[in-house]
């Protein structure tokens, strides 16, 4: 079972979407008069001007099963699932409807609500996204669902936006780490595939604290990409894949990992590179300026004149 959120500022034209369909079934209402799309609509209008100041009062949710559970699941397993899922999301006391659709290989309903409940007040969305894969992953769990193994279930061509940058991330970055073996070789593979890196540093610090990527404008932290793609999972996979190809573990492979990072994304350490160089070539010069001039003395032709010209340098 999966879910997947919405939210948005129409009313009418999420009910239209979801009702002026061949194979859609309306399967609960609450608070709203189910005649048409029309009164649906009216009647989730009327309650949102109780919260005049909320924008986006339209909740819209989709709940998916897997094709492999389709001989388990019917409306009533459906709607009982959905339930427990809403109840435990704490959308509750609210106008809602519950509509089936059958134009899918996979079974699958839309829930709509109004985030402006029965007494004016909103219906937070704090974690939202992030509670709506617990629960799912709980119901899948309880109930015996097929488990996806990976992303790889995914339907890919039905994907846009940013879901579809977000897989595409996913796989670019799972493919790069297969060679890979540094911050540096996964930042150039990514980037021929037109997919950039941003490192996070502690507050006060040089200390690489985070990762995220982007691509078309749209920036993902590595974790909101997949739990697996972390800064610290990432490098600890890049750490593996160096020792596999017998870099040389003197140096510590994780530091040699975030100094690279730093060298790239922070000015500071970059300035500091520059000083360093040019006071390197300051002392190579006047190295090079002693050694001349003592290259100008000639080879010594007895003791004697060597102490004459030992005095005369020390004057």
């Amino acid at each position: 079972m999966v879910g997947k959120i919405k939210e948005g500022k129409s009313f009418g034209g999420c009910v239209a979407y979801n009702l002026d369909r061949e194979k859609a079934t309306v399967l609960y209402a609450q608070g709203v008069r189910t005649l048409n799309s029309s009164t649906i609509t009216q009647d989730f209008n009327m309650q949102r001007k109780m919260n005049p100041k909320l924008k986006n009062a339209v909740g819209h949710i989709i709940l998916s099963w897997s094709p492999n559970d389709k001989d388990k699941i019917n409306s009533d397993i459906m709607m009982k699932d959905a339930k427990t899922y809403l109840d435990k999301l704490d959308i509750r006391n609210t106008q809602m409807l519950i509509v089936e659709h059958a134009d899918r290989s996979h079974p699958h309903l839309h829930v709509i609500y109004n985030r402006v409940n029965n007494e004016g007040r909103t219906i937070s969305n704090n974690n939202l996204w992030r509670r709506n894969i617990q629960v799912t992953q709980s119901i899948t769990r309880e109930n015996g669902y097929y488990f996806a193994p990976g992303k790889q279930d995914v339907n890919r061509g039905r994907l846009k936006g940013k879901d579809k940058v977000k897989l595409e991330i996913f796989d670019a970055v799972k493919s790069a780490l297969k060679t890979a073996d540094s911050w540096q070789s996964l930042r150039a593979q990514l980037k021929f595939k037109g997919i950039s890196m941003q490192y996070k540093f502690a507050k006060g610090s040089l200390g690489v604290q985070g990762i995220s990527f982007s691509k078309n404008g749209i920036i993902l932290k590595g974790s909101q990409v997949d739990r697996s793609l972390s800064y610290a999972k990432i490098d600890k996979v890049l750490t593996s894949n160096a020792k596999q190809q017998d870099v040389f573990p003197g140096f510590g492979e994780r530091k040699e990992h975030a100094s690279e990072s730093r060298a790239i994304d922070s000015p500071a350490i970059e300035t500091e590179k520059n000083i360093v160089a040019e006071v390197s070539i300051v002392g190579m010069e006047v190295m090079a300026s002693l050694l001349s001039s003592f290259g100008n003395i000639a080879p010594d032709e007895d003791d004697e004149k060597n102490k004459r010209r030992r005095r005369k340098l020390n004057r």
